[in-house]
C-alpha cells in the first residue's frame, strides 16, 4: 500500500488519471478509499502530498443494479476535472482557451487560468 501511495504522489504531478473499480459484494475496500482521498489529501509515508486528486474509486457493487452507463458516468466522472486540474497546475491550457482572435475566448493564457479555477 505504501508502494502505490508513492506511485501516485510522484503521478499527481503528470498527466495521469487512475480508475479503480472494487469487484465483489463483500470485500473491504478501505485501502481503496483511501486511495481515493476524497475527504483528504493522499500523502506518501513520507508526509509528501499529491499535488491534485488524481484517483477514482468506485465500488462495482453499488451500480450492479443500475447498469453499465451509470456506472461509466461515476468511474469516469472525475478524469475531466483532473485533466483540468492538470492543465491549470501545469499552466499548458490549450491554445483555443485564449486565441485572441477568436469570439468568446480569453485574452490572453492568465485570464482563462484564472477563470479555470
Amino acid at each position: 500500500m505504501e508502494s502505490t501511495k508513492e506511485i501516485l504522489v510522484q503521478l499527481s504531478g503528470m498527466p495521469f488519471s487512475a480508475v479503480i473499480v472494487g469487484v465483489g459484494d463483500d470485500e473491504d475496500f478501505a485501502d481503496m478509499e483511501e486511495l481515493d482521498a476524497d475527504a483528504t489529501v493522499l500523502t506518501d509515508k513520507n508526509g509528501i502530498p499529491a499535488c491534485r486528486d488524481i484517483v477514482q474509486f468506485v465500488k462495482y457493487s453499488d451500480f450492479k443494479e443500475l447498469g453499465m452507463r451509470e456506472l461509466a458516468l461515476e468511474v469516469l466522472g472525475e478524469v475531466p476535472d483532473q485533466f483540468v486540474d492538470y492543465q491549470v497546475m501545469t499552466k499548458e491550457l490549450p491554445e483555443m482557451l485564449y486565441d485572441h482572435n477568436a469570439q468568446n475566448r480569453f485574452e490572453n493564457q492568465e485570464q482563462a487560468i484564472i477563470a479555470a479555477q
